[in-house]
């Protein structure tokens, strides 16, 4: 078995910022930080909704992991003609 440390990261890595799953679990990050340190906007949504809010974003982050979303060097150079 391999040891945690020997692993490699996915191709194109660098570019993560553009997958869906790393964006949505910004998303909820953001939503944990916002509601520590500002738990007001949390009112803005219906009260039976504000408990799902993060939940939610972890779930769509995992499918959105699922999703193929094109080559992970694509866009990186320009085109030549």
């Amino acid at each position: 078995m391999t040891s945690f440390c020997n692993r490699r990261l996915v191709p194109g890595w660098q570019r993560c910022y553009r997958w869906l799953s790393i964006q949505l679990l910004a998303l909820a990050a953001a939503a944990e930080l916002v509601q520590a340190y500002d738990p007001a906007w949390m009112y803005l949504l219906p009260e039976t909704a504000r408990q799902y809010v993060v939940p939610t974003l972890v779930a769509l982050a995992m499918i959105g992991r699922l999703i193929k979303q094109g080559d992970p060097h694509a866009g990186d150079h320009p085109i030549k003609n």
